[in-house]
C-alpha cells in the first residue's frame, strides 16, 4: 500500500494512462476528481494493484487525520534510519540517456540524492537554491536529482525551468528502496557510498543543513 502525504501528490501517476482510481466502493474516478479529493481535507492512503494487462488500480481509501500522521512519522523514521547504510542496488539512466548506478560515483567525495518531482510545489521552489548549492562546490561533488517523472515529463519541465543537478528519471523503484515518501527529501553519501546524512523537507533551514553537512563530510574526505 502507497501512502499518500501532502508533498506527494505526483505519486498517483495522474497524467499516465496505465493508471486507473477508484473509490473504496468501486467507483471509477475522474483524474480531475481525484485532485480535488487530494486537495481537500480528507486524508487517503492508496491502495495499488496491478492489474492483468499490466496496468495498475489504484484505490483511494479514506483515513483519519490521527492515521495520516501516525503513517508519516513511520515513513520519515524509515527514511532517516537509512543513515549508516549504503545506497541501495540501482540501475538508470539520466536525462541525457546516459547509464546510472550506484557505483557511478564511488570515490567520489561527496554525493547529494535529492528525491523530487515535476509538479511538487516545494520541490520547484527549493531549485534555485539548489542550483546555488552546485555553484557554491564546483569540484569533489556530485549532485543527482531521482525522480520519478519520465523523459518526457522532465523535458517539459526543463524547458521553463533550470536545474543544475544531474537528473535521473523513471526513478520510482529506487524512491521505494530508499523510503522516499516526502518531497522533497536530500541524503548526502560519502565516498564509500554510506548514508551519512537524511534532510527531509524544503526550508531555508534545509538548505543551510545541506551545505554544512557537505562542508562537513568534504573536511573528513580531505
Amino acid at each position: 500500500m502507497l501512502v499518500l502525504a501532502v508533498p506527494c501528490y505526483g505519486q498517483l501517476h495522474l497524467d499516465d494512462p496505465d493508471y486507473t482510481y477508484q473509490s473504496v466502493d468501486g467507483k471509477v474516478l475522474e483524474k480531475s476528481k481525484v485532485n480535488d479529493l487530494l486537495h481537500s481535507r480528507q486524508h487517503y492512503s492508496l491502495k495499488e494493484t496491478a492489474t492483468d494487462d499490466g496496468k495498475f488500480l489504484v484505490t483511494l481509501v479514506p483515513i483519519t487525520n490521527k492515521e495520516f500522521h501516525q503513517i508519516i512519522r513511520e515513513k520519515k523514521r524509515l527514511a532517516r534510519e537509512m543513515k549508516g547504510e549504503k545506497v541501495p542496488d540501482y540501475s538508470l539512466e539520466d536525462q541525457q540517456g546516459e547509464p546510472i548506478t550506484n557505483h557511478t560515483f564511488d570515490y567520489q567525495k561527496v554525493t547529494v540524492y535529492n528525491f523530487w518531482f515535476t509538479t511538487c510545489p516545494h520541490c520547484i521552489e527549493e531549485i534555485p537554491k539548489l542550483n546555488e548549492i552546485v555553484k557554491e562546490f564546483p569540484e569533489d561533488v556530485t549532485f543527482i536529482a531521482p525522480t520519478f517523472n519520465t523523459h518526457t515529463q522532465v523535458a517539459n519541465f526543463l524547458k521553463d525551468n533550470r536545474f543544475d543537478y544531474q537528473i535521473v528519471t523513471s526513478a520510482k523503484s529506487l524512491a521505494q528502496d530508499m523510503h522516499i515518501r516526502s518531497y522533497p527529501s536530500h541524503y548526502l553519501i560519502d565516498q564509500e557510498g554510506v548514508i551519512r546524512k537524511v534532510i527531509i523537507g524544503s526550508s531555508n533551514h534545509v538548505i543551510r543543513k545541506v551545505k554544512r553537512n557537505i562542508r562537513k563530510l568534504l573536511k573528513e574526505a580531505s
